[in-house]
């Protein structure tokens, strides 16, 4: 005698391909739509995003833009003295020959 309690009855195999039968699909939107959907989910989380954001204050941003200049220019006079050092020292082995 064979064993069928874990095989679906007929009944139900035929229910299940009925449903699956009727369901229509769901069609794609097209791609303007798409880009439009996507293009203001951007912005929303863009916008969500952005409260987030800890601004720093006046006197911050002064410190902070001072402190990039003093080293912009504290890098700058080592480059040119670097620069100036090889110039000098191809110059003199140029002389040489």
């Amino acid at each position: 005698m064979e064993d069928n309690r874990n095989l679906p009855e007929e009944s139900e195999q035929k229910a299940t391909k009925a449903a699956k039968a009727e369901k229509p699909k769901e069609k794609k939107p097209n791609i303007f739509v798409r880009t439009a959907r996507a293009i203001r989910r951007f912005f929303s989380e863009y916008k969500s995003e952005m409260k987030k954001v800890t601004w720093m204050n006046a006197t911050d941003v002064r410190k902070s833009s001072l402190l990039v200049c003093v080293s912009v220019v504290i890098v700058g006079v080592a480059v040119l003295g670097i620069d100036s050092a090889f110039s000098l020292i191809i110059n003199l082995l140029g002389k040489l020959y």
